[in-house]
C-alpha cells in the first residue's frame, strides 16, 4: 500500500508540475537577453532562489550501472545481476519525495564550482542557472579531495559503497586492498525571477565506485547516477 501511495504521489506531482511550468518554460528558440558568467555572481543568485525554495518539493533517485567483476563464471553473474539492481540499501524504484533544495546551498563556495552561468530570458522574468562542480573523490582511507558534490547536491554514498565494496569482492573471493568513490556533479534551476519559485531543477551527479583487490590487477568498479528533479 505504501508502494502505491509512492507511485501514486510521484504521477500526480509530475502532472501538476507540468501544467505548472507551462508560463516559465523555454523554447530551443529562445535567446537570453542577458548571461551572467562570474562564478560569485551566479553563485549568490542560487542562494537567493534556494532560500526561497524551502517548501518546493524535489524527488530523488539513484541507478545503479554495470558493474565490473572480473570474472565470468555463472556465481560472478549472479552476483553482478544483483549489484546492478543496487549494490547498497537503496532501492532506485521507488523515488523519494521531499521539500527543499538539496544539500548545502548555504554551504557552497566558489572553490566548489567548476564553472557557472545564469541565462535571464523572457525580458528577465525566467533564469536559469547552470552549475557545474568540481570533481570530488573520497577514499577508504579517508582522505578526500574536496567536498563539492556532496555539499552542493547531497546524497554521499561514500560510507556505504567503502562497506559494500568489501562485502562485495569478498563474495568474489578476493580481499580489498583499497576503494574510491568519485563524483561528477551539475546543477541546473530554472526560476521566476519577481518570487525565486523554482518552475524547473536537475541535480545530478555520477558516482563511480572503484575497489582494487589484491589478488588482481582489474578494478572492481560499478557506476551509480543520482538524480534530483522538480516533480
Amino acid at each position: 500500500m505504501q508502494k502505491f501511495l509512492g507511485i501514486f504521489t510521484a504521477l500526480f506531482l509530475a502532472i501538476s508540475g507540468f501544467f505548472a511550468g507551462i508560463p516559465t518554460m523555454i523554447n530551443f528558440w529562445d535567446k537570453p537577453g542577458e548571461t551572467i558568467t562570474d562564478t560569485a555572481k551566479v553563485l549568490a543568485l542560487y542562494k537567493d532562489i534556494a532560500a526561497k525554495n524551502k517548501e518546493t518539493q524535489f524527488r530523488k533517485t539513484i541507478q545503479a550501472k554495470d558493474l565490473i567483476a572480473g570474472r565470468n563464471d555463472p556465481a560472478a553473474s549472479a552476483i553482478a545481476a544483483t549489484a546492478k539492481v543496487g549494490m547498497f540499501f537503496i532501492n532506485p524504484q521507488f523515488p523519494e519525495v521531499f521539500k527543499g533544495v538539496p544539500g548545502k546551498p548555504a554551504s557552497i563556495t566558489a572553490a566548489d564550482i567548476k564553472s557557472a552561468k545564469a541565462e535571464y530570458y523572457r525580458n528577465g522574468k525566467i533564469v536559469v542557472i547552470n552549475i557545474e562542480l568540481k570533481e570530488q573523490l573520497d577514499k577508504s582511507n579517508g582522505k578526500s579531495t574536496n567536498q563539492s558534490v556532496t555539499t552542493a547536491i547531497g546524497g554521499s554514498i561514500s560510507s556505504d559503497s567503502f562497506t559494500s565494496m568489501k562485502v562485495q569482492v569478498a563474495r568474489l573471493g578476493y580481499t580489498l586492498k583499497e576503494s574510491s568513490v568519485k563524483y561528477n556533479g551539475s546543477i541546473m534551476v530554472r526560476a521566476d525571477t519577481q518570487t525565486g519559485k523554482i518552475t524547473a531543477a536537475n541535480f545530478n551527479y555520477v558516482a563511480l565506485v572503484t575497489g582494487i583487490r589484491n589478488e588482481i590487477a582489474l578494478p572492481f568498479q560499478q557506476s551509480f547516477e543520482y538524480t534530483v528533479k522538480k516533480p
